[in-house]
């Protein structure tokens, strides 16, 4: 039969293991984790308005670009640790740089993009653009017009 003692120990150390992981432990999955910032996308009527959460980066450590339909956010989340000897630390949360890309839709009205931070969210509205209007086309006899200029002309211009 067991001790009350030694049954005492086996709990602590089970509870020890089950909710407070090993130092190892939280070494090796935070030294492989990285900073990918949670994104929302919302349509309106009006636009598309992508909310980024980019808590404890700043401004300038943010990037916003534009390259065809493709909209980039780049930037980094920079460590806070202290090299400060002695005493028990536990990090959990995550640095580095970052990266996300998004494909707009060719609705977009590339001229108008916006992009603001405030309380550690990035806001993007990417305007939709007009919508075309419908217009009729004139038929034309088609002598000396674009389509003669480009195959040739017709057997009755010949």
């Amino acid at each position: 039969m067991r001790n009350t003692l030694g049954l005492m120990n086996e709990f602590d150390q089970f509870f020890e293991s089950a909710f407070a992981p090993s130092r190892a432990y939280i070494d090796r999955t935070v030294d492989r984790a990285e900073f990918i910032p949670r994104v929302d996308v919302e349509e309106t009527d009006d636009a598309f308005l992508v909310r980024v959460d980019l808590p404890g980066v700043k401004r300038e450590d943010v990037k916003v670009d534009v390259n065809g339909r493709t909209l980039s956010i780049t930037g980094e989340r920079k460590s806070e640790r202290d090299s400060v000897e002695g005493g028990f630390r536990r990090y959990e949360r995550v640095s580095g740089r970052f990266s996300r890309q998004f494909m707009m839709p060719e609705t977009i009205d590339m001229a108008k993009l916006e992009a603001n931070m405030e309380d550690g969210v990035l806001h993007v509205a990417l305007p939709k653009a007009e919508a075309k209007k419908p217009r009729t086309i004139e038929i034309g006899s088609g002598k000396g017009g674009f389509f003669s200029r480009l195959v040739g002309p017709t057997r009755a211009e010949q």
